[in-house]
């Protein structure tokens, strides 16, 4: 049986603020290292693709949609 989590954090649009699901992450090798990548799609189908880092941290996420954290 395979285990499925849903991976939440805030939209990255300022404007927006919508919970969005990260859909895929990734690495990228670069000359300065490895950076973590990260596809978004929120609510109001706001697609993105940035670095992990730029992410809003999860708990104001969780705050700003009103939704709980699970473990």
């Amino acid at each position: 049986m395979n285990s499925y989590h849903l991976d939440l954090t805030q939209c990255p649009d300022p404007e927006c603020g919508a919970p969005a699901e990260v859909a895929h992450r990734w690495t990228l090798g670069s000359t300065s290292g490895a950076m973590t990548m990260a596809h978004t799609i929120c609510l109001r189908r706001h697609i993105f693709v940035l670095p992990e880092s730029w992410l809003p941290n999860r708990e104001s996420a969780f705050q700003a949609g009103g939704v709980a954290p699970t473990p």
